[in-house]
């Protein structure tokens, strides 16, 4: 539909609602702020009502129960994507925006949906699972708690032919909201957010393209691929093209933009200034476009069983979060040769025999069956940026400290991220192990650095051995095997 002029709804209190929407998402300490002083005030009704709460900068204490505590608990996302879905809400109904409905009663909702959610979270460290905090738990009470948001905002929610885009609404929220203060967050937040609003123009309960049976079965084939070969990330996209959503078709920029919903993409800078000109552009055309009404010809109240099987396809990302634990009872663990020394959950240090001291070797195994990250979005959830050095392309810098990458997977040692993913693409496969190698950048030349962890990455791969030849679905590789003039050598070059 050719744009008709802005809608009478975009009036200056949905313009200050949707730009303090974007200000969040693009800077979210102002949302930081308002989590946490909404958790701390929970907590001190928590308190007055004589329940033993202690909210301290690092961990909130609830009895002798100590949750850790960071920023990313303060629900921020929560404060900028819900005002977002009521201007959407008031550009869709063509009604008058007011502060009321499109700002304070999201911000209010935003609040009582985190504390509500990390209510949850306390009670099911406390009752059901004391010692762990799983990632499936995180997003199923994320998913509960925007559910109850959703409802609020979306009054015409309450009607049948809305429940279904509803509760696709809550997931996808839920999937959208913990990667907003990830590396590259603002911009999988925005795409998301413009492919959601031209999924969603018409008014229509379930799309026509349910009834093209090829794209469901293709929809449905590509959730059993994602769910067993764990790549959590993709979860996101594949709601955002459901067949349940109203809108029959996307157009081709939804299309292009949908890679930005997915972290390996958006944390890639020449990606995320290539594709802001594109956002803006669609955001601006959306503005000027009048909601379609529903087609009278296929407004029908959906069937029982389309509702049924619309809602399970919904749930199918928080149950599938857990259909990994057999990649995590098959995940590595470094022989004892290697002198491993636990650092973290899944993650240790190993000590090779002369090993250089000038060197770190950090064994990384997945979290949660997933697939590793790249070395820069690793670091970068770290807070540390690299790029490539010009001499030597397979080391990274920030300009302090050298690192290198490499993968053990199936009987591999694999020295480049897409060697690993084409690997690691096809289900049942094992997350494998990520190796990191770290040493200080004046200690020596990135040449030397290259050269050394080489050979230190085939000596760990020498010591696992044995392993792979007991587990490893495919023979070793007779270029990875060391002779012992090499191993002399790399002894005599950990020495020097």
């Amino acid at each position: 539909m050719k744009p008709t002029g802005m809608p009478s709804g975009l009036n200056r209190w949905w313009g200050v609602a949707f730009s303090a929407a974007i200000l969040l998402i693009v800077w979210p300490w102002p949302g930081v702020w308002m989590g946490i002083q909404s958790l701390r005030l929970m907590m001190r009704i928590g308190t007055m009502l004589g329940l033993p709460v202690i909210f301290g900068d690092q961990q909130l204490q609830v009895g002798g129960l100590v949750v850790p505590w960071s920023d990313d608990c303060a629900g921020v996302a929560f404060f900028a994507i819900l005002p977002l879905l009521a201007c959407w809400r008031s550009w869709r109904e063509n009604s008058p925006a007011t502060l009321w409905q499109t700002l304070l009663l999201p911000w209010l909702l935003a609040a009582a949906a985190n504390g509500l959610r990390v209510s949850g979270i306390l009670v099911c460290r406390w009752w059901l699972q004391p010692a762990v905090e799983s990632l499936q738990m995180h997003h199923f009470l994320g998913f509960v708690s925007l559910l109850l948001a959703v409802v609020v905002i979306l009054p015409s929610s309450h009607t049948r032919e809305l429940r279904v885009q509803v509760l696709h609404l809550a997931g996808l929220l839920a999937l959208l909201t913990p990667q907003l203060q990830a590396p590259g967050g603002w911009l999988i937040a925005l795409c998301s957010m413009v492919v959601l609003a031209m999924r969603m123009r018409r008014a229509d309960a379930i799309s026509r393209r349910f009834t093209n049976v090829g794209f469901t079965l293709l929809w449905g084939l590509a959730a059993a691929w994602i769910g067993f070969s764990q790549m959590e990330s993709l979860w996101l996209p594949w709601l955002l093209v459901s067949p349940f959503f109203s809108r029959s078709s996307m157009p081709l920029c939804g299309w292009l933009l949908l890679p930005g919903c997915l972290p390996l993409i958006a944390i890639q800078q020449p990606w995320s200034g290539i594709i802001l000109l594109p956002i803006c552009v669609v955001i601006l055309r959306c503005l000027h476009w009048s909601p379609k009404t529903p087609d009278a010809s296929f407004s029908i109240t959906p069937s029982m069983w389309r509702q049924s099987f619309a809602t399970l396809a919904v749930m199918l990302p928080f149950a599938a979060i857990g259909l990994g634990k057999q990649a995590v009872l098959r995940q590595e663990v470094p022989v004892a040769t290697l002198r491993p020394q636990l650092v973290a959950p899944a993650q240790y240090e190993l000590h090779l025999e002369r090993q250089s001291p000038q060197i770190r070797v950090d064994w990384i195994g997945a979290q949660g069956g997933g697939r590793h990250h790249t070395l820069p979005v690793c670091m970068a959830f770290r807070g540390e940026h690299l790029h490539t050095v010009h001499d030597v392309s397979a080391v990274w810098t920030d300009g302090k400290v050298w690192r290198r990458e490499y993968f053990l997977h199936e009987g591999q040692l694999l020295d480049r991220y897409p060697a690993y993913l084409k690997s690691s693409f096809w289900p049942t496969r094992s997350s494998g192990v990520h190796l990191i190698f770290s040493a200080l950048s004046h200690a020596m030349s990135a040449q030397e650095f290259a050269e050394m962890t080489d050979a230190l990455a085939k000596r760990v791969f020498q010591h696992q051995r044995e392993l792979y030849q007991t587990h490893a679905k495919r023979p070793l590789d007779p270029a990875l095997t060391l002779d012992k003039t090499q191993i002399a050598e790399t002894h005599t070059q950990a020495s020097d």
